[in-house]
């Protein structure tokens, strides 16, 4: 049974850091982790990893002309259907 809360409680992971729980299932699950020393430095694992790719990636700036080209070829497609 231990095995199988833990597996449950891993799975939310990802959805808790990508809001995906609702309110309340984020106070549920959050007081589940707590409870929960094994899934504990699995949460902060995630955590941490998180935190790191979000200070390390940058992402390019999409420039005004990229936008252009692409709003242009769709509507290019758009009006070449038959």
């Amino acid at each position: 049974m231990e095995k199988a809360r833990l597996s449950e409680l891993m799975r939310k992971i990802t959805p808790y850091y990508d809001k995906q729980l609702s309110s309340q299932d984020e106070q549920t699950f959050l007081k589940e982790i707590k409870d929960h020393p094994a899934s504990q430095s699995a949460f902060e694992k995630e955590r941490v990893i998180r935190e790191k790719l979000r200070n390390n990636l940058h992402r390019p700036a999409h420039s005004e002309q990229l936008v252009n080209q692409i709003l242009s070829k769709i509507q290019n497609e758009g009006s070449n259907k038959p």
